[in-house]
């Protein structure tokens, strides 16, 4: 014990020592949050011109990462009269890129501890809830870095918590709140240091893998963020990213994910992408040290091996054409080619087209589909989930959307939009884990998987139920910024629904209303 204390000291001052030695970067290295509304104004820059280099398809980027993008828009709009939507987006990324300063700076050389205070409110006819948080980060961050973020949110009406096979907690995220009212969450906290191509970070953080406006079909950030550590390695035109991650408990079993990604950039409209996933735990794992190493490739440790494990690979492709980005992505998930089976081939396909014309408005449409057990293996142990929300696409499996939206932006501060999707759920959309993984006793799939959505089975009557539910929503959307720290937005709907929530011949039209509330102090 005595030498362990001696040897504790001079440990951490190595650690801090490192990031001293270590080539700096011009800018910050914390995350921009996968979610933030920064990634769709690169969106319109680069399809108005703006923008020469590829930007990434995997999220979140670095702030540096944006400045740099920044930096370039900047000197290619020079002498060139922007239409109100491309002011729009100057105007938000120069205001969260480089107009804001902290509440308050901590000295702590050779940088300075930031500060920050944040509020939210997000308000639904079924659910309310208001946020105080804190950001604590530090500046510039040019090689260590580090960033958390804590978040106190008060439910109305009750969230009450649920008990599964995670453990308790309340739905769709991974604490438990206090008597159902208060909830703390911390869903962005990590830290690490930067070489000029390697990055190197442990801690929590939500990604998306893949292009995409609406979530991923591949890993989007839907459910809880993850617990992981991550490698990084950025070099000219390619990146290629490995992590392992602790996801939920199944009962008394500990489940982790490993995931590698490589995208490759061609001149300067095209970047592909490929991506493979393993789900496992400790008892089905032969080679678990390997799944831990970021530099072993997963296909080959595991494809085909006979381990008790949930193998997932996917692909993605971006072309840029003028005033247009088109995008595509795959998932595959336990896809067999013979034709004597035992399970279900599984996957998740989605596309889409972004329009931006030089014209204060743009367009976008996409369309997802996710085969029925998609991300729910059938050993329900090593299923593509984390506190019981797939780790892909948020329809989940069994279910396919036809999404548009017309975006206006007559003024820097407004942004008027006209949405509408058309969904359908199939029989293995709804319900737990039983429903959703498949059964191997269930033989009906299996002569009837070309059906999709799939129906459900009378075993009673032997018929096909037609319980496929199918809604059509649309509305309108209004967006203010009428101060660089406050973001209103107000979204009203209707929503056609047949046979919900998979109830033959219930047929109802309710209203929609959605309204969030974000101010930076």
């Amino acid at each position: 014990m005595r030498k362990s204390r001696r040897s504790l000291p001079v440990a951490c001052g190595i650690i801090w020592l490192i990031p001293g030695i270590l080539t700096a970067l011009t800018g910050a290295l914390q995350y921009v949050p996968a979610d933030s509304r920064l990634y769709e104004d690169v969106d319109l820059l680069k399809t108005a011109g703006l923008i020469q280099t590829l930007p990434s398809t995997s999220r979140p980027w670095t702030r540096a990462e944006f400045c740099q993008l920044l930096e370039e828009a900047e000197s290619l709009a020079s002498g060139r009269q922007l239409n109100p939507a491309q002011q729009t987006a100057f105007k938000r990324l120069r205001s969260e890129l480089t107009g804001r300063q902290p509440v308050l700076s901590l000295p702590l050389e050779p940088d300075t501890v930031g500060l920050d205070l944040f509020s939210r409110a997000v308000i639904t006819p079924e659910h309310q809830q208001v946020s105080l948080g804190l950001r604590c980060f530090n500046q510039p961050a040019d090689r260590f870095f580090f960033y958390e973020d804590m978040e106190p949110l008060v439910f109305n009406p009750e969230q009450a918590r649920v008990r599964d096979s995670s453990g308790w907690h309340n739905p769709g995220v991974r604490a438990v709140s206090w008597r159902d009212r208060l909830l703390w969450q911390m869903e962005r906290a990590y830290f690490g240091f930067n070489l000029p191509w390697l990055r190197l970070e442990l801690g929590r953080d939500e990604l998306v893998w893949g292009p995409g406006w609406r979530s991923s079909v591949m890993l989007s950030d839907r459910a809880p963020a993850l617990d992981k550590i991550q490698l990084t390695l950025s070099r000219r035109q390619v990146k290629f990213t490995s992590f392992t991650a602790l996801l939920s408990r199944w009962n008394d079993r500990h489940r982790f994910l490993s995931a590698q990604r490589i995208e490759c950039k061609f001149g300067r409209r095209l970047v592909l992408g490929g991506a493979m996933f393993n789900v496992y735990n400790w008892e089905t794992a032969w080679d678990f040290s390997g799944m831990l190493n970021p530099l072993l490739p997963l296909y080959f440790s595991v494809a085909n091996s006979g381990h008790d494990d949930n193998l997932l690979v996917g692909g993605d492709a971006v072309l840029y054409l003028p005033q247009t980005k088109l995008y595509a992505q795959l998932l595959i998930d336990n896809f067999e080619f013979n034709t004597r089976r035992e399970s279900p081939n599984c996957l998740g396909f989605q596309s889409g087209c972004f329009w931006a014309p030089p014209l204060p408005f743009d367009f976008r449409i996409e369309y997802a589909m996710v085969t029925a057990f998609t991300y729910y293996h059938r050993l329900r142990d090593i299923m593509y989930e984390n506190y019981s929300v797939p780790l892909g696409h948020e329809l989940g499996p069994d279910a396919d959307r036809l999404s548009a939206r017309l975006r206006f932006m007559p003024a820097t501060w407004l942004n008027f939009s006209i949405w509408s999707d058309y969904t359908r759920r199939g029989y293995y959309n709804r319900g737990d884990y039983g429903r959703l993984a498949f059964d191997v006793a269930d033989t009906t799939f299996l002569r009837r998987y070309y059906r999709f959505p799939a129906q459900g089975y009378d075993y009673v009557t032997g018929e096909l139920l037609e319980e496929v539910e199918r809604s059509v929503r649309f509305g309108p959307e209004l967006e203010f910024t009428p101060l660089p720290e406050l973001y209103l937005q107000l979204r009203a709907g209707l929503n056609f629904c047949q046979n919900e929530n998979g109830a033959i011949g219930v047929n109802r039209t309710t209203p929609e209303l959605l309204v969030r509330i974000e101010y930076r102090y």
